[in-house]
């Protein structure tokens, strides 16, 4: 996912985007996106009226200080453009925000093993999004699946690479 549609701005079509990065320069050369309904329907979620995931064709991309604007082919009204609020945009990985060293995408890292004092403790299953901070879905080792929150406090050394994260403190699994 790189980015969210919040609103329709203006009449013609156009989509207010919101990155989830809060990069958007690699949203400009884009030709085609893939929208889909968000994954999470929580009270927080905007609602989304697209019934499936498909590909469209980009016009042009407008970049703004704060967010972007999306115009698509075909969709040439605000009362089209509004079936689309809500919806996520996903680009393939060449065409998403570029990492500087020692950054990872969050999808990175699902089926990484959690270890703690060198032991695997637990599979991270996914990543969702909490309060402060995401939250690492984690298959313990020993049975039962529990979450641990993506902070500083919990987490330390994170190698995508090895697929290993280091777990500070055990309790968090209990």
């Amino acid at each position: 996912m790189t980015a969210r549609i919040v609103s329709t701005f203006g009449v013609a079509g156009l989509l207010r985007l919101k990155s989830f990065s809060g990069e958007y320069a690699h949203l400009a050369t884009l030709k085609q996106v893939c929208l889909a309904p968000p994954r999470s329907r929580s009270s927080g979620t905007l609602a989304c009226a697209l019934p499936r995931e498909a590909v469209h064709m980009v016009e042009h991309v407008l970049l703004r200080a704060q967010d972007a604007l999306l115009k698509l082919h075909r969709v040439d009204t605000v009362e089209c453009a509004r079936t689309f609020v809500g919806a996520e945009l996903r680009v393939p990985r060449a065409e998403a925000c570029p990492l500087s060293a020692g950054e990872f995408y969050l999808a990175d890292l699902c089926r990484c093993e959690l270890v703690f004092e060198g032991s695997a403790v637990g599979v991270v299953l996914s990543v969702v999004e909490g309060g402060g901070s995401s939250l690492l879905e984690v298959q313990r080792t020993h049975g039962g699946v529990c979450y641990v929150p993506f902070h500083r406090t919990f987490i330390g050394d994170v190698d995508v690479g090895r697929k290993k994260i280091e777990l500070l403190q055990r309790w968090i699994l209990e």
